[in-house]
């Protein structure tokens, strides 16, 4: 009897020595996941967060890229106009200094075989005294011609191609022709000014 008890309790520490075996190897497991695991872990949400930063660096500077590149093609291309910028204070006046007008009409009524006799420019008298053009003053230009009928349709297309759109509003004639076989032509058109001068300073 006394030899089984032995064996009995020999066997119950034993199966207790290996229950404190298991539960140290089970809690050694736990706390190795727990160190291992969890630092994984945080270091792969870092790599992510990192990533996600890298990527929205990367937009910004290819949105910064497309923008200082389309800044570098505007700036060439207002460089490539700005010669031809210089002349508008002379195309479209904001005093209404129009001598290179006068001189350019002056031109083509020579090239037309017509003389220049007489011009005048006045501010136009817009109806209800609204302008109708947010930056531009219209102006009337009379002017009196002598030449030829047949000339006449070549004279009004070359006005109006000139630089600042004129455009022909009205014509009148008189039968009558003086010694070199001319008729006199009373032909009113209409030019552009800029109301503001502001609008050249930065030219």
């Amino acid at each position: 009897m006394s030899k089984q008890k032995i064996t009995h309790d020999a066997i119950l520490i034993i199966n207790e020595k290996k229950r404190e075996v298991a539960i140290f190897i089970m809690i050694t497991l736990l706390v190795l996941v727990v160190l291992i695991v969890f630092p994984i872990r945080l270091m792969a949400l870092r790599v992510i967060q990192i990533n996600n930063e890298i990527e929205g660096k990367r937009r910004i500077k290819e949105q910064l890229d497309t923008k200082i590149d389309n800044f570098t093609q505007l700036n060439a291309e207002y460089q490539e106009m700005r010669e031809s910028l210089v002349d508008f204070p002379l195309i479209y006046p904001n005093q209404g200094d129009y001598s290179l007008f006068v001189a350019n009409l002056e031109e083509i009524c020579n090239s037309n075989s017509f003389r220049l006799r007489r011009v005048s420019i006045d501010r136009e008298r817009v109806r209800g005294g609204e302008n109708p053009y947010e930056m531009l003053d219209l102006w009337n230009v009379n002017i009196n011609v002598m030449g030829r009928r047949s000339d006449l349709i070549h004279l009004l297309e070359d006005i109006e191609t000139m630089p600042m759109f004129p455009t022909v509003l009205s014509l009148s004639y008189s039968n009558e022709l003086d010694e070199d076989g001319f008729l006199s032509f009373s032909i009113l058109i209409r030019i552009y000014g800029v109301n503001s001068s502001s609008i050249y300073l930065e030219i």
